[in-house]
């Protein structure tokens, strides 16, 4: 079990560089809201830009659930 944890981080941690890699000139590869915040923070994104981009994250994570629901056949709303 442990050897598939291993393999399955790896495998994360792989993709998540590539994806950073490859949208990092784009729009400085913020997937995550905290990231966005902290950048604000730190005085290298402007307000509104900052919450523009915390915005399209959030909305990007509900629709890829979204989509993921939809591709395994599930419910989108599961209250159990």
């Amino acid at each position: 079990m442990a050897i598939v944890l291993l393999g399955n981080a790896i495998a994360t941690g792989a993709i998540l560089y590539v994806l950073i890699t490859i949208f990092s000139q784009i729009y400085g590869a913020h997937f995550n809201p905290v990231v966005t915040l902290v950048m604000f923070m730190l005085g290298r994104k402007s307000a509104s830009q900052s919450i523009t981009y915390i915005i399209l994250q959030i909305s990007g994570d509900v629709l890829r659930t979204w989509i993921a629901h939809a591709i395994f056949e599930l419910s989108i709303l599961q209250l159990s």
